[in-house]
């Protein structure tokens, strides 16, 4: 999983900044949408995997 997503997740925890956290896990959501919308142009599985364990990271809460 991408460090940048820990590191920011942990931040939005630490401060306890709910919206952030739900704006970054609508963000990757949607993300996830447009590339399996766009799976026939190129092989998705990979990316959309790595996206699907970001959040699930983010879902968990804090450590």
């Amino acid at each position: 999983m991408a460090k940048a997503i820990e590191q920011i997740d942990e931040t939005y925890v630490r401060y306890t900044n709910r919206a952030a956290l739900e704006n970054l896990r609508s963000h990757r959501r949607k993300i996830r949408f447009d590339i399996k919308s766009r799976s026939s142009a190129f092989a998705s599985s990979q990316l959309v995997g790595q996206i699907d364990e970001e959040i699930a990271f983010i879902n968990a809460g804090p450590p």
